[in-house]
């Protein structure tokens, strides 16, 4: 019955449909490319007829939105078994002499009932299938594209009562999980899970109503570059200060122009997405750019795309860095968000010698051939912070709440600490607050550091997943400040300082009072002469101030972006990455080389919370 089923299935296509169809099949299986595989047979065919099938196939759901690969696993493997590539070709030259008046080449779209057709009435022509544009279109009456759908719902139902139940047997003894970076699918089959990666086929926002935006992705999924473009256009002008959709204009623009340079970037957007959006900023505003030139000056030099990934901040981060790795098109990686995320992907990097380029990962653990900070690194700014507690605020003793588990929060914790009792100065409560335990009381730990350990600065060191935290303790030590200064005499108040990851919007607008004092180290300040001309020219793209994570991920994507030449390959971008020297007025205001340990030159800058705004101390 399953047998059947396919079978039925495969003689609703065309001969040229089965032709794509299996050439796809057998390119999957052996990574090579489809077009190539036909033209081993076929030399003489057209490109453009081959692409125009494909489309074809893949609008009606036969292949993957995005990759040159059959849906279903199983029924590739029939393909293979029951229509290898040559037997098909054997099929279509078997037709050409037999030279049939009035046969039928399936042209490029179809509707419910009816595909439009090229017919070949002189029978003194031979079918090939570069010759498309001698026909003239006609109706024909071919099978529904429904009723093919139906049959691979029949098929899939015979395979489900006769094949299945043996296969399940098999996956049951070599184990039920899949491979990282896969999914089940039908509940046995493991697939490739794409959902997580999208260079326009799909959005990370759906919560945004943006209707040409969807139009624009599904003409994408279709691979019609050029109508995803007029949508993505019209998307652009509905919501001018969206970077996914910039993103997506410009791989349509990319993609409608044939063989894009590809770089990733890699965020996390399950949760709480104003991070991802300020990384995506940087990266969409540099693409832009690089991308508008590259059309300026009308050569035939490839555009940039953008392939966007989300890795769940750590859980994720793995597999996505090894869908990423697979995919040899892609040649450098933005990301990841946060350092523990970076320190479980980098393995996977390294494998594949693919250059990973990071704006926000600062921990001074992470190092490795492959790896590149954009970001001043922990050690940066856990001395500075060491330095101006010791020095300027001439304090002595000091207190740390971050999260033990976190290699950022550590990173920093220790960086901090060596360097501030290097200076005599001592942190009480080693190696630090933990904001984790299950019991954490952000008044009894302020309290107690205070009245019991007498601490006179409290280090606030959370990481992506325990910066909730950083107000709760910052309202306590606003509180016991006032009865600090009550007292009779009245005592020093505590002071808050803390890493580059506060340094966000949100900060201000729920910590409000609560935060006024804050100190903090940060990559960028956008109110230095260095850097006004860029933070200027930003505001006016994103509509309003931006953060240090859109200046440093435009940082990190024109790095890349240095490196790209039209043979760019992994290998020339890894070696560029080591030359790079871009001057102040080619990133977001500060110069950028790296150090031979693949570090930003440079280092970090003191911020201070004043009337509920970020200013910069002096002279730090």
């Amino acid at each position: 019955l399953a047998e059947a089923g396919l079978t039925w299935f495969w003689d609703g296509f065309s001969i040229l449909e089965r032709v794509v169809f299996a050439a796809i099949a057998e390119a999957q299986e052996d990574s090579d490319n489809y077009v190539r595989l036909i033209k081993r047979f076929r030399p003489d065919t057209e490109d453009k007829l081959i692409i125009e099938t494909n489309q074809l196939l893949r609008s009606n759901g036969f292949l993957d939105e995005i990759k040159d690969e059959v849906k279903i696993e199983f029924v590739r493997l029939w393909i293979i078994q029951r229509h290898p590539l040559s037997e098909e070709i054997h099929e279509l030259d078997k037709i050409e002499q037999k030279k049939i008046p009035s046969s039928i080449i399936l042209y490029s779209k179809a509707n419910a009932s009816t595909i439009e057709s090229d017919v070949i009435n002189n029978s003194s022509i031979d079918i090939n299938l570069h010759q498309l544009s001698e026909h003239q279109p006609s109706k024909v009456n071919v099978p529904d594209i429904r009723t093919k759908s139906n049959l691979i719902i029949l098929t899939a139902i015979a395979f489900a009562v006769l094949i299945i139940p043996s296969i399940i047997v098999a996956s049951i003894a070599r184990g039920s999980k899949c491979e990282p970076g896969e999914r089940k699918q039908l509940g046995v089959f493991c697939v490739a899970d794409n959902s997580r990666i999208s260079r326009g086929n799909s959005t990370f926002f759906p919560e945004i109503n943006n209707i040409p935006r969807d139009k624009g992705i599904q003409a994408f999924q279709q691979g019609n570059y050029l109508e995803a473009t007029k949508f993505f256009e019209e998307a652009k002008k509905a919501n001018r200060y969206d970077p996914e959709v910039l993103i997506y204009y410009n791989n349509a623009l990319a993609r409608q122009k044939g063989s894009p340079l590809t770089l990733a970037v890699v965020v996390s957007l399950d949760k709480n997405k104003t991070t991802p959006v300020e990384v995506l900023r940087g990266v969409a505003q540099a693409q832009d750019q690089f991308n508008q030139k590259q059309q300026k000056k009308g050569l035939n030099d490839r555009l940039l795309e953008i392939v966007i990934a989300n890795d769940s901040n750590t859980k994720k981060a793995k597999e996505v860095a090894q869908e990423l790795t697979k995919d040899s098109s892609i040649i450098g990686v933005i990301g990841h968000n946060s350092s523990e995320a970076t320190k479980a992907a980098l393995p996977e990097y390294e494998k594949a010698k693919l250059a990973l380029v990071s704006p926000t990962s600062a921990s001074i653990f992470l190092n490795n051939p492959v790896f590149f900070r954009v970001v001043y690194s922990d050690e940066s700014a856990g001395k500075k912070l060491a330095e101006y507690t010791y020095r300027n605020l001439q304090l002595k003793k000091a207190v740390v709440f971050g999260n033990p588990s976190s290699t950022y929060s550590n990173s920093i914790r220790e960086i901090f600490t060596n360097q501030f009792e290097k200076l005599g100065g001592e942190v009480v409560r080693k190696p630090l607050i933990d904001l984790t335990a299950s019991k954490f009381d952000p008044e009894k730990e302020v309290t107690n550091s205070v009245y019991d350990y007498k601490a006179e600065a409290a280090l606030l060191f959370p990481d992506a997943d325990t910066i909730n935290k950083a107000i709760p303790i910052a309202k306590e030590i606003t509180k016991i400040n006032k009865t600090l200064k009550t007292q009779n005499p009245p005592k020093p108040e505590l002071k808050m300082l803390g890493g580059g990851i506060l340094y966000n919007g949100d900060i201000l607008a729920n910590g409000r009072k609560n935060v006024e004092g804050l100190i903090i180290a940060v990559p960028w300040f956008g109110e230095t002469l260095q850097t006004q001309p860029f933070a200027e020219k930003s505001a006016r793209k994103w509509a309003g101030g931006i953060s240090w994570r859109t200046a440093i991920s435009f940082d990190a994507t024109q790095a890349l972006i240095k490196t790209l030449s039209n043979n760019a390959t992994r290998d020339t971008v890894l070696r560029g990455l080591e030359n790079v020297s871009l001057t102040a007025s080619e990133t977001s205001g500060y110069p950028l080389k790296f150090t031979p340990e693949r570090e930003r030159e440079g280092q970090s800058i003191l911020v201070q919370i004043k009337q509920g705004q970020f200013t910069m101390i002096p002279n730090n």
